[in-house]
């Protein structure tokens, strides 16, 4: 009989080590998804380095779903996949499909996003990597056909190429959220342009020039000292013609991004600890109408926009967290009473 137990027993603790040499396999591969893994709402994928996590994140003040990468935190989203594609609630997948692309199921199992890549072997894999880009691969040589460094949202980051194909003219440029609750195309865009003489535009509705960097001169944007440490332009053989940006120390990271407002603004951490985030001032200035109705803007001082005199902030509260919507308004009104046109 104490044999019997024994032996149960051996069997037991065989079992228990057989699972928990699965899931640890299943744990050193949390930065991928391979074909007939799911990614579900509320669970994530980290890149190794753990500085970034693939997820469902809900905007601030909204209840839709969408999938994104984020730095540290959901507060920090640096790319996001279905921005016009909304899922409605907490029920949507991130997959491998049976033609090889990443896609986002909603609850009837149909795609509302996909990398839509032709062509692909049935064996790809995604993975985060520790630059915060997601890549998708196939076959035994693990060849990127897809990386969202390709399709960004409203965030640069340091490695990612803004760039402009000279003989196709194609682009990878940034666009701003729609606003702070809607991740969808937003009215502004920045992209390289000019690739004989390399700088950098931004855009109004894609049309509209509202802000250039000036020319790049082989260390510097002419017009935008504020972007030299770091910053580099490049030349591929196929004609692309690329901008990007890294960081010396190690330690640091940082993003530039455009809010849905048209504001370019940068954030820094040291550490994985936030030490700076802010607009450039003088860049703010050189957007049409950005203090509003009765606002004037000065990019030496601090805030950057004030009321004109006999005008105070319609929203106060707004107008102390820099958000110049509302405008200014007479601080008296005006007394029209028992004026008669002639």
């Amino acid at each position: 009989m104490g044999f019997r137990i024994r032996s149960l027993n051996l069997n037991l603790i065989n079992f228990l080590l057989m699972i928990s040499i699965f899931n640890l396999s299943l744990s050193s591969a949390m930065d991928t998804i391979t074909s007939g893994q799911f990614l579900r709402d509320h669970e994530t994928i980290n890149s190794e380095n753990s500085d970034f996590k693939l997820g469902f994140f809900s905007p601030q003040n909204s209840t839709n779903r969408y999938v994104g990468i984020w730095y540290l935190s959901e507060s920090n989203i640096i790319w996001v996949a279905n921005k016009n594609q909304v899922l409605v609630d907490a029920s949507g997948t991130v997959t491998i499909s049976s033609n090889g692309n990443l896609v986002i199921l909603d609850k009837q199992n149909m795609s509302v996003w996909s990398s839509n890549i032709s062509n692909i072997a049935t064996n790809s894999t995604v993975k985060l990597l520790n630059t915060g880009n997601l890549a998708l691969s196939e076959g035994k040589m693990g060849t990127t056909i897809w990386e969202s460094f390709q399709d960004p949202s409203d965030i640069m980051v340091p490695e990612m190429k803004l760039s402009i194909n000279k003989r196709t003219v194609e682009k990878v440029k940034i666009t701003s959220w729609r606003s702070s609750s809607d991740p969808s195309l937003g009215y502004y865009s920045y992209s390289l342009e000019r690739p004989d003489a390399p700088e950098s535009f931004f855009w109004f509705n894609g049309t509209r020039q509202y802000h250039r960097t000036g020319p790049w001169n082989s260390r510097i944007f002419l017009g935008s000292p504020t972007m030299s440490t770091g910053w580099s332009v490049g030349r591929e053989d196929d004609g692309t013609v690329y901008v990007t940006y890294n960081l010396e120390n190690n330690a640091d990271f940082a993003v530039m991004g455009l809010s849905p407002q048209g504001q370019l603004w940068l954030a820094l951490w040291n550490n994985k600890r936030e030490v700076l985030r802010q607009g450039i001032k003088g860049f703010y200035c050189d957007l049409y109408g950005i203090c509003r109705a009765f606002g004037s803007c000065s990019a030496q001082s601090s805030p950057i926009c004030s009321c004109l005199n006999g005008y105070e902030p319609k929203n106060l509260e707004e107008w102390n967290r820099q958000n110049w919507t509302s405008g200014c308004v007479r601080k008296k009104p005006l007394e029209c009473a028992g004026v008669v046109d002639k």
